[in-house]
């Protein structure tokens, strides 16, 4: 029995077709002699206009990047811009072209992957609200506010990262490690909201939804970690918050047992090939520090690799939150 084929139109105004679907997922929530229910787990396929809209977008910011390199190129256009350490100590592998305009270009053109991720985040979030609600709908599915977060965030980071190894300046720096930390809080508030999406204030029967209070959490911490930047490590940051993902994936394993009131069935396979790309990624990044991948000309650098991997990890989380289901513990 398919519980979400019934409540959606075959078509939305965007020429979406509802009945599209990838092959469903079974999963038995009730059993005995008599019946057997099963849960059919089955997410619409991304349209054709969404890949030819993310196509788009990058194929106009490529081709802008590459008339501002025929424009400005040879012509030293960041000379007067203070410089980061990176540029006579380069901590990268890939050479240094100091009269340029991407003076890292492998580095750089990487980073269109961040932005690719956020695009396609953006456009779900653009199907999910032609979507018709329902009960068993994922946290991210129903709050789409996080999904807008997270995308953005990607885009954000695309720009930052992309802005600093084009220019290798200390203002770019600055706004790469910032916005390192934005896709990373916002699970980190989507995970908060997942265990915590209302509060009963007074003697008020109707709930009230706590995602504003996280996004707010969101955007406050990531300003804060902005302005003080240099007063910490990081590293240490970035660390921290991947185990609080981590965590929260160990909780969601733990919480599909059906003893709980409300449990979750999370296609946990999207979150171990997360950590794996992750792997891979800080394997590539570490031989790149250590000189040891490829040499300074060539098209493919580790840290180029770290772009790629770590912007496929973040799309995978995104599409780990985005299957999750709901299931109450009335239908078990």
């Amino acid at each position: 029995m398919d519980r979400r084929s019934s409540r959606r139109p075959p078509k939305d105004g965007w020429g979406y077709d509802h009945t599209l679907t990838e092959p469903a997922t079974f999963r038995v929530v009730r059993r005995s002699k008599q019946k057997e229910e099963l849960f059919i787990l089955s997410q619409p396929n991304v349209p054709r206009w969404a890949h030819a809209f993310v196509g788009g977008v990058l194929g106009i910011i490529i081709f802008t990047l590459l008339a501002a390199c025929a424009v400005f190129d040879t012509t030293h256009p960041w000379s007067d811009w203070t410089q980061t350490s990176d540029l006579r100590r380069s901590g990268y592998s890939e050479r240094v072209r100091l009269d340029c305009l991407i003076r890292t270009p492998a580095n750089t053109w990487s980073n269109l992957a961040y932005i690719a991720v956020g695009l396609y985040c953006i456009v779900l979030v653009r199907i999910d609200l032609d979507r018709i609600p329902h009960p068993s709908d994922g946290y991210l599915l129903a709050t789409p506010v996080f999904g807008a977060f997270f995308g953005s965030g990607c885009i954000l980071l695309g720009i930052c990262s992309g802005f600093f190894h084009a220019s290798l300046t200390r203002i770019a720096q600055h706004a790469d490690v910032s916005a390192m930390f934005t896709p990373l809080l916002v699970l980190v508030g989507l995970n908060c909201g997942r265990l915590f999406p209302s509060v009963s204030i007074g003697t008020s029967q109707r709930p009230i939804a706590t995602w504003p209070l996280w996004i707010m959490l969101v955007v406050i911490t990531n300003i804060l970690l902005c302005i003080y930047k240099w007063s910490f490590s990081s590293r240490t940051v970035l660390e921290i918050l991947i185990l609080l993902i981590g965590g929260f994936g160990f909780l969601d394993f733990i919480r599909q047992d059906f003893r709980f009131r409300i449990s979750v069935f999370m296609k946990i396979r999207w979150l171990v090939v997360s950590g794996l790309l992750l792997a891979v990624a800080v394997v590539c990044r570490q031989l790149d520090v250590a000189r040891r991948f490829t040499n300074p000309d060539s098209l493919i650098q580790g840290h180029a690799l770290w772009h790629l991997f770590t912007a496929m990890a973040l799309a995978s989380m995104y599409w780990y939150y985005r299957h999750e289901e709901r299931l109450s513990s009335d239908s078990v």
